[in-house]
This record gives structure tokens, C-alpha cells and sequence, in this order.
């Protein structure tokens, strides 16, 4: 046995080995997963952000930076 298993075999296009029934499996259970997972979390993604947590990030909004300090003998010719 190489060492490797049925999902770290990889083919050209990324799947898995078409000729391994683990894999194909895997790749099954993988899409299966991905789409419940949209399922479930999509329409939470669509909800707007509530006004007190966008107030609580607009506490955060970064300052702007001071103004830089000039040297005074540069300044002076």
C-alpha cells in the first residue's frame, strides 16, 4: 500500500479518483455537505446587519493619523 488515502488520491481536475468507490463517496458526501450547508446559512448571509452592531463597528472606524512633525531646522533655510 502507497500510504495515501482515497481522498488524498487526486486526479487532474481536482476530484478524486474516478476508479475508487471511496472516493467517489467522499466527493458524493462533499457536495451533499456543501449544499447543506448553503441550506442552512445563505438566508442568514442575506439578513441585513442590525443598526446597534453597526453603531458598535462604527465606534472602531480607525482615526486618522496626526499630522506629521516637521523639523524645525529643515523648515528654516
Amino acid at each position: 500500500m502507497g500510504g495515501k488515502s482515497d481522498r488524498d488520491r487526486v486526479d487532474g481536475n481536482g476530484g478524486g479518483s474516478l476508479g475508487s468507490d471511496g472516493t467517489m463517496v467522499d466527493r458524493a458526501f462533499d457536495r451533499w455537505l456543501n449544499r447543506q450547508l448553503h441550506r442552512l446559512y445563505d438566508p442568514v448571509l442575506a439578513e441585513s446587519v442590525p443598526d446597534d452592531l453597526l453603531r458598535l463597528l462604527d465606534q472602531f472606524d480607525p482615526k486618522p493619523a496626526p499630522a506629521p512633525v516637521v523639523d524645525e531646522e529643515e523648515s528654516n533655510p
